[in-house]
């Protein structure tokens, strides 16, 4: 919800974040150190971090010096571009190219869309009347599992939104973790 005011992440993502900074910058420092035979001093700093991981938004403020508005789950200059309510469950879907969303409308049945309805026709109209454009996604979605394996089929970026349990009932996660088992027990 963007008017919901500042959101915390919810983990300690500054900690993650400024140790994997350290340890690509001890990677960095050994493989130096087997091709000069120097050391290195190797710092990291969440402050740091945090700060490039900013992306676009931070982007948008250095060369625009626009201060971005929250957003909520939507992106903030492309739409659509966020979660949608797919029958059985939120679905995360990012078609953040003209082509996607062409695709996208086609695979919809919402090809009528792309050159009729003034509101849809061009980005910053989407960007406009994105609720509305939500709205008649939404409606058209099927499961998660069916509509995530059409839009990548598409070259559509797409994935449900999982909570804890699906995560980990996940076929991947559960090979990883049988993996990891099997690795440590012989």
């Amino acid at each position: 919800m963007p008017d919901a005011g500042p959101t915390r992440v919810g983990i300690a993502i500054g900690d993650m974040t400024a140790g994997m900074w350290a340890s690509i910058g001890v990677l960095a420092a050994l493989l130096s150190r087997q091709q000069t035979g120097r050391g290195q001093r190797v710092e990291s700093s969440q402050l740091s971090g945090l700060v490039a991981m900013l992306g676009v938004q931070g982007q948008r403020y250095l060369s625009a010096g626009e201060i971005p508005e929250p957003t909520g789950n939507h992106h903030p200059v492309i739409a659509p571009y966020g979660v949608f309510e797919a029958q059985d469950g939120a679905l995360d879907l990012a078609p953040g190219m003209s082509d996607m969303w062409v695709k996208l409308c086609e695979l919809l049945g919402l090809e009528h869309i792309i050159m009729s309805d003034p509101r849809f026709v061009t980005n910053e109209q989407r960007m406009q009347h994105r609720e509305a454009l939500k709205q008649v996604i939404d409606t058209k979605l099927r499961t998660r599992a069916e509509w995530t394996t059409d839009l990548r089929r598409l070259g559509i970026p797409a994935g449900p939104i999982n909570n804890l349990a699906d995560v980990f009932a996940d076929p991947q996660v559960v090979r990883i973790a049988d993996w990891s088992r099997k690795s440590h027990t012989a």
